[in-house]
């Protein structure tokens, strides 16, 4: 299972092992069914906005990686991560927008389209010479197979 890093903007994530600096090891968020108040604590600490990270979103699957903590790991000493927000206060710096959702084109109705140019063209240029039909139908065709292809 892939494994990111829910502190503030860390982008450490097991997909991308070329972005961590040295040894990274994640260590999982402290569940709210077992330590209510502690698991509050580390959202806060994360530094994420509550639509992004709170008690709700938090499962088998969250994870914050060795960079927040002191010595690289959770000790009796230092048993938190590191706040991502300035002095323990106020918001974090806010992580971008959402991507937006991607709209598929109609591919059909554009082969449809360049058929009918082809046709129109072809019925236009019939009454010219043979040369510039064969000319214009192989324009036709290759743009139809540039369509098809792409």
């Amino acid at each position: 299972m892939v494994k990111c890093c829910a502190w503030g903007k860390c982008n450490s994530d097991t997909r991308y092992p070329d972005r961590f600096e040295g040894d990274i090891r994640f260590f999982p968020f402290i569940k709210p069914k077992s330590n209510p108040e502690k698991c509050r604590l580390w959202i806060k600490l994360c530094g994420r906005p509550h639509t992004q990270l709170n008690t709700s979103k938090i499962n088998r699957h969250s994870f914050v990686c060795s960079k927040h903590f002191v010595n690289g790991k959770p000790s009796p000493e230092y048993p938190n991560p590191a706040s991502a927000v300035p002095d323990g206060r106020g918001n974090a710096v806010r992580c971008r927008p959402p991507p937006t959702k991607r709209v598929r084109c109609a591919l059909q109705g554009v082969l449809t389209d360049i058929t009918g140019e082809m046709a129109t063209e072809s019925l236009v240029e019939d009454t010219t010479t043979k040369e510039s039909t064969t000319v214009t139908e192989m324009a036709a065709r290759s743009l139809l197979s540039w369509s098809i292809l792409s």
